[in-house]
Parts: structure tokens; sequence; C-alpha cells
């Protein structure tokens, strides 16, 4: 566990904030794209407006791995049967997400949410004192 963090992740800490700055670097990956549409390069990890933003996209970014992995098996887990009858009785993709999927997934949904409330006050500073180490290079 890391930061406090009581889910696990993909992809480490160090990884996540090297790609980071690779991405928004002056010459990266995301000022490249936004020069295709006319936008002035940034060095945006030496701006503090950014930090924010910054911060909770790649917590986002690093989280999705380990949630798609806890979700998928939820989801595997629900009865084909169900969603079988659910055809036969007309119900189109849609409904049959809104009335076997997402029933099916509540438990691990609720209690993903309690787990992660033991760390909504918690700050991952290894990431912070890693942002402003790769700063500097």
């Amino acid at each position: 566990m890391q930061g406090g963090n009581l889910g696990g992740y993909i992809i480490s800490i160090v990884v996540i904030v090297g790609m980071m700055v690779d991405f928004l670097a002056r010459d990266g990956l995301i000022n490249n794209i936004l020069g295709w549409f006319g936008v002035e390069a940034a060095a945006y990890l030496r701006e503090p407006e950014w930090f924010r933003t910054i911060y909770i996209a790649s917590g986002i970014w690093q989280g999705v791995g380990w949630g798609t992995i806890i979700y998928l098996e939820a989801i595997s887990n629900i009865d084909p049967s169900l969603y079988e009858a659910a055809k036969v009785d007309g119900a189109s993709k849609w409904r049959q997400v809104l009335h076997i999927t997402v029933p099916g997934i509540m438990p691990t949904v609720i209690i993903l949410l309690i787990l992660q409330m033991g760390s909504l006050m918690s700050v991952s500073t290894d990431k912070i004192l890693l942002m402003y180490k790769f700063i500097d290079v």
C-alpha cells in the first residue's frame, strides 16, 4: 500500500511520475498534440495552477487498472442465465446493464467505497516528492 491507499496499483508511482514528466514536458506528447490545434507549449509541471489537476488525474490514472480488474471480476461472477432470461424477455443491452449488471456489482462497489473512505484524507507525499524531484531534471 502506497500513500495510505487501500487499493492496489498496476503501475508504480515512480513509473507514473516518470511518464507524467515525459508527457507534460515542453516537447512531450501533450504539448505536441495541443500544438496541432495551435496551443502554445507550456511546462505544466512547473506551473502551480496545474498541480491539483495533474495530481488528481495521475491518481485516477494510476488506480484505473486495479479498479478494472476488481469490477471485471465482479461482473464475471454474475450468473449468465440472468442475461439470457432478460434477453428472452426483450430487454435491451442498456436494460440488462441497468437491471442486472449494476445490482450484481453493487456489493463490490459498496465494499470498495467503504475501504476508500479510510484513505479519503490521506495524501500521497511520495508522489508529490517525486514530482518535485523530476521537475528539476
